[in-house]
């Protein structure tokens, strides 16, 4: 379903490319932090924030990711 699928692949982002979090040296890149603090219905709420019409923020988000992977790769 589409909600697992933004779910996880947030999560992998979180947890495998710190570049794309709040840093390398974040609290939040650290998997036990975010498996401990990932509650699922919070969570569906984030997602299902993603999967409504709101296109403009998703892609903006997007983007902010895009900017930070290029800066990464520097």
């Amino acid at each position: 379903n589409e909600t697992k699928a933004i779910a996880m692949s947030i999560l992998d982002m979180a947890m495998h490319h710190s570049c794309y979090s709040v840093g390398g040296a974040g609290i939040a890149t650290n998997p036990e932090v975010i498996i401990h603090h990932v509650d699922g219905i919070e969570s569906m709420g984030f997602c299902n924030h993603f999967k409504l019409p709101h296109y403009v923020t998703f892609q903006a988000d997007l983007q902010v990711l895009d900017k930070t992977k290029v800066q990464a790769d520097g």
